[in-house]
This record gives C-alpha cells, structure tokens and sequence, in this order.
C-alpha cells in the first residue's frame, strides 16, 4: 500500500503545474466554493476565516451571539437554531 501510494504522489508531482495534475485542477475546482461560503457567512454578520489550503472553514460568530434567546441549551445548538430561523440558512 505505501508502495502505490508513493508511485501515485510521484507521478502527482511530476504534473504539478499542468493540465493533468489533480491538485492543480482540484484546487481550481474548490476556490469558486470556498469563495461562496465564505461571501455567504460574511453576508449573515460571520466573519469567515478564508484557508489558503485544506478542506474547512471557520467563522467567528462573536458579533451574533447578543442576537441569541437565553435559555438552558448550548450556546452552539441556539446558535445553528437562531440561524435556521432567522438567517434561512439549513
């Protein structure tokens, strides 16, 4: 299994650059949805975290947090509660 994998990241890193190589075109695949989320969280008052790499996104919902209704649930389930209702976002 290390084997193929080192083959496979070898071959990958001899297309770098080029119209072949898969982190090329996935990176280019990725952005235009990064972008999206990201417009979209700031758009709701987030202040999104934009990563130059990987796969996840954080946002800083400090700003909203005087927005929520008190009560015994966790601050995060209010907070994905209030923003169902109030944001429309699901």
């Amino acid at each position: 299994m290390q084997e193929a994998v080192a083959r496979g990241l070898e071959v990958e890193i001899s297309r770098l650059g080029t119209p072949e190589s898969y982190l090329t075109s996935l990176a280019k695949e990725l952005q235009p949805k990064r972008d999206y989320l990201a417009s979209v969280l700031a758009e709701v008052g987030m202040k999104p975290v934009v990563p130059q790499g990987g796969y996840f996104m954080m946002a800083d919902y400090s700003n909203l947090v005087s927005d929520l209704p008190e009560s015994d649930e966790a601050k995060d389930f209010r907070f994905v509660k209030w923003m169902t209702i109030n944001k429309k976002l699901t």
